[in-house]
């Protein structure tokens, strides 16, 4: 009885995760399609707008934001599921309350980081018809480059949450392909964090799975 209630709880527990990977996977696929449709929508706005050298830009960066947001958060429930919970391939290594503590601080970025990616796709993919009603556009365009950087700073705290948070308290450091931000601001900011802890000796790592 025991064993098929563990074999529910581990099969229950990928399930968990699979769905949550396979529905950012989903609208991953989604937002590939975007950029296309992005483009369609900047014409529609200069059809419509008819204003002088009006830069769009915005609207491209944020839907390519979005694309790497969401292989961000797919990729998190894989992480997940391999180091989080008593069930993990470094159960051995924590106590529950470690385990809790890293669970519930994981979870917290990366639901941040899910609720600012839905706020940013409502906006990029709000119809053209919304954008321009009551001259909204220039109210919009702040919100989505706010959003931008946003998302860009809560991604790489997301995964920068995972190495030196979690990952690099193991006794075998493992490692997690860095996250590179797509914004300036927020790569003027990882680039002020690094240089804080230049001063720091390295550690061999080596990627979760090898």
């Amino acid at each position: 009885l025991d064993k098929a209630k563990r074999a529910e709880a581990e099969l229950n527990r990928y399930l968990f995760y699979y769905s949550r990977w396979r529905s950012h996977m989903d609208s991953l696929k989604f937002e590939v399609q975007q950029a296309e449709r992005v483009l369609e929508k900047i014409s529609s706005l200069e059809s419509v707008l008819q204003e002088y050298l009006a830069d769009y830009q915005w609207l491209r960066e944020g839907a390519a934001q979005l694309s790497s947001c969401r292989r961000i958060l797919a990729n998190s429930y894989i992480f997940a599921f391999f180091t989080l919970g008593q069930a993990s391939m470094f159960a051995d290594e924590l106590t529950p309350a470690t385990d809790e503590m890293n669970r519930n601080l994981f979870e917290s970025k990366q639901q941040e980081l899910e609720q600012a990616v839905e706020s940013l796709s409502k906006l990029v993919e709000a119809p053209v018809e919304e954008l321009v009603q009551d001259g909204s556009v220039a109210k919009v365009k702040q919100m989505v480059l706010d959003l931008t950087i946003n998302v860009d700073q809560r991604s790489l705290n997301l995964c920068e949450t995972a190495q030196h948070d979690i990952l690099a308290r193991f006794t075998s450091p493992q490692g997690i392909a860095p996250y590179a931000p797509q914004t300036q601001v927020v790569r003027r900011m990882a680039k002020q964090s690094l240089s804080s802890i230049s001063g720091l000796p390295e550690v061999k790592r080596r990627r979760v799975g090898n």
